[in-house]
């Protein structure tokens, strides 16, 4: 595991410890998380996934950018642009129904911090909804699975060597 990984579960520890000391009173006088080295907080991640790797994954994915997507890897494509417009989570996104769009903006209701946001939405991430062809109230806007997404995207992040892509 690497660092960030090793962080959060010696915090988890050390949140344990630190409540058995001070709210059960149990005989240690110290966290013991306390006396080791923690591994240094990693760099964060800055990338932009630039024009030419948009294009060649859509490209690669069979979409055109235009037209509505049939195949699931063309729904995975839209998919893809419509979180780089938008810089929504995968679970957001696929999750997202007709019914949250609005105006201008999407509504989420249960985000992964537990609250409700409402997300901007550029002309680009308005012309991306149009081409995924408004349907019921209810239904989903986009037309694929967690999983069958997830499988798409890895076989093409391989295929065009762009790994260091997430």
């Amino acid at each position: 595991v690497g660092p960030a990984t090793v962080r959060r579960e010696l915090g988890l520890i050390s949140a344990v410890y630190q409540i058995a000391i001070k709210e059960w009173r149990i005989g240690l006088t110290i966290n013991p998380c306390r006396l080791i080295t923690w591994p240094r907080k990693p760099r964060a991640r800055t990338q932009r996934v630039p024009t030419e790797v948009r294009q060649r994954l859509t490209a690669h994915l069979g979409w055109d950018g235009e037209s509505r997507p049939v195949e699931s890897s063309q729904w995975a494509a839209l998919a893809l642009c419509f979180a780089l417009e938008t810089a929504m989570r995968k679970g957001e996104i696929l999750s997202l129904q007709w019914r949250d769009i609005h105006a201008r903006y999407a509504h989420l209701d249960m985000t992964k911090n537990g609250e409700d946001r409402d997300v901007p939405l550029s002309k680009a991430a308005l012309a991306l909804l149009d081409i995924a062809g408004r349907g019921k109230h209810d239904e989903r806007v986009f037309k694929i699975t967690a999983g069958h997404l997830d499988k798409i995207m890895r076989e093409a992040r391989i295929e065009l060597d762009l790994m260091h892509v997430r």
